[in-house]
């Protein structure tokens, strides 16, 4: 028996992609990246603000809750600050037990403006203060009002 060696029956060439060919699809790259960028960050800005107004709502409704169970016979608070919102137990943000305090970040591409201190009252839940909270981002803005009786309206 001898063996033969079988030369494949495919033949691959030495030569790859072109410079041309690599040109043109590094282009289509680059153009694709210019068109879907900006609508990905663009997306994103924009889940990042809903989610901050979310939070902001959902704040207030978790103070105005507690303080009307009368959770820890206190009353609830919230705080804006810079970047920051502060979650307080007490009468208001200077008197209250800082020890218990709860901070959620706000995103730095996300300003608030508007009330700056919000305290519910013990029991009854009613805002110490009443008026629109606004979240503006870019060119996306919403209000957030409270009213007298601490109902939130968004």
């Amino acid at each position: 028996m001898t063996n033969k060696l079988q030369t494949s029956k495919y033949q691959f060439s030495n030569a790859g992609f072109t410079l041309m060919e690599l040109l043109i699809v590094i282009g289509i790259i680059i153009l694709l990246a210019a068109i879907f960028v900006p609508i990905g960050l663009n997306f994103y800005q924009i889940q990042v603000f809903n989610q901050t107004n979310d939070q902001v709502i959902w704040l207030l409704k978790q103070a105005r809750a507690s303080a009307m169970s009368q959770k820890n016979n206190s009353a609830f608070g919230l705080y804006f600050n810079n970047q920051q919102i502060t979650l307080y137990q007490g009468a208001s943000y200077q008197t209250r037990q800082a020890d218990l305090d709860v901070n959620y970040k706000i995103p730095e591409s996300v300003k608030i403006e508007g009330l700056g201190e919000i305290n519910f009252s013990l029991g009854a839940g009613l805002p110490s203060q009443i008026g629109p909270i606004i979240l503006s981002s870019n060119k996306i803005k919403k209000e957030i009002t409270l009213n007298s009786i601490g109902l939130i309206d968004y």
